[in-house]
């Protein structure tokens, strides 16, 4: 015993193991009519990952690389979502943009520079969405030419993302 607190007894494997996997079940087979949170990614069984502000976006697309996504929340200091920032917006024109209208060097370019920020986002409303079909989402992301929507819900008066789309 280490002062009040209690050793927990260390115990050796005897076969090889599996690991867990995510508590969210994904249908096998998905069509137009099925429910459309049978397709987001849910944030309360997913971990979000996020990036700052500052840091560059050759670091953010590495850390998407890496990590085998393709959208990162950006967060402040106070760890609120400051706006979303996508392979898109790194890999596409908006750097060539940043260094015409700024000038500089691409590697000194932050993801701040090319994320959408928060005011410009457009999310879906969890109460739309739990009526709402896979068709229905896909006919939403194709009218609003977006690759992926943000879901959000208000939870005592604060909004929060609850899960993300894409196409």
């Amino acid at each position: 015993m280490v002062g009040k607190n209690r050793t927990l007894k260390l115990h050796t494997l005897d076969s090889p193991i599996g690991y867990c996997y995510p508590r969210q079940k994904l249908s096998e087979r998905v069509s137009a009519g099925n429910p459309a949170i049978d397709v987001m990614t849910d944030l309360e069984y997913v971990a979000a990952l996020t990036i700052g502000l500052n840091v560059t976006i050759d670091d953010a697309l590495e850390l998407m690389t890496k990590s085998g996504v393709r959208l990162l929340f950006v967060a402040n200091e106070s760890g609120m979502v400051s706006g979303l920032v996508t392979a898109n917006d790194i890999q596409g024109e908006k750097p060539m943009k940043v260094l015409h209208e700024v000038g500089g060097k691409h590697s000194g370019i932050l993801v701040r520079d090319v994320m959408t920020p928060w005011g410009r986002l457009e999310v879906l409303q969890m109460d739309d969405v739990i009526k709402a079909s896979v068709g229905d989402i896909i006919a939403t992301l194709k009218q609003a030419g977006s690759m992926h929507w943000l879901l959000t819900q208000t939870k005592n008066v604060t909004r929060c993302a609850l899960g993300v789309f894409f196409l």
